[in-house]
């Protein structure tokens, strides 16, 4: 991005035609930022994008999938502007995809980081201070609960400290995938076998750590599960 400024702000002072930025700085920077209809413009207006396999025709979108698994097993673990984190099923590898542009990585490595594990992972994808995509990789171990961050930017993993003395390793509470607002990501954590306490976790995507904060009263002793949008 700091390139893309560098180029937006010479040209406004001469007032010459934008320069080539080249197709890995759009790809990687530009169009995931964009809604959809518009990177559906770029697509008949540019020679610059490749066929997508998406056709925005009545609303419907049909999708070519970069992997060589069936449909029903890919798994879609968090969702922010156009990027999609998944797991594939059949490895449990976890992969950063934007359908759009057919951008696709493979965010696993040799250290058993970037696998997806059922019932007790939590993922959230983010944007940091330095508008950096991040990918949250929530694990929770017998004892603990390991927090991994991965840099689109840098393609590496980095730990974060999670809230001490709290239980929420076990197999007793479930976790909801994490929904990004402004400058947090947000996570619902519920008992699951016995009543008790909501708890929202947040994580300040600036200052890199974790909160708890109360859920709003539901009323008649019910149990809510869900998702924040």
């Amino acid at each position: 991005m700091k390139k893309l400024k560098g180029c937006l702000y010479s040209t406004s002072e001469s007032n010459t035609k934008l320069p080539d930025l080249g197709p890995d700085l759009i790809m990687s920077e530009i169009l995931p930022r964009l809604p959809e209809k518009c990177v559906g413009r770029a697509k008949k207006k540019s020679c610059f994008i490749r066929s997508t396999g998406v056709d925005l025709v009545d609303e419907k979108t049909m999708i070519t999938l970069p992997f060589h698994v069936r449909p029903s097993d890919v798994w879609i673990l968090s969702s922010l502007n156009g990027l999609l984190c998944v797991c594939l099923r059949n490895t449990f590898e976890m992969l950063i995809w934007n359908p759009l542009i057919r951008s696709c990585i493979n965010i696993s490595d040799s250290k058993s980081y970037g696998f997806f594990k059922i019932y007790s992972d939590a993922v959230g994808l983010y944007i940091d201070s330095s508008n950096d995509y991040r990918v949250l990789h929530i694990k929770r171990g017998r004892f603990t609960v390991d927090v991994m961050a991965y840099s689109r930017r840098t393609s590496h993993w980095k730990r974060m400290r999670f809230l001490q003395k709290r239980h929420y390793h076990t197999n007793g509470y479930v976790w909801s995938g994490g929904t990004f607002c402004e400058d947090g990501l947000y996570f619902t954590v519920f008992p699951f076998w016995l009543a008790g306490d909501i708890v929202i976790i947040r994580f300040d995507v600036n200052i890199e750590t974790f909160s708890e904060i109360g859920f709003p009263y539901v009323g008649n002793g019910e149990t809510c599960q869900g998702n924040l949008i």
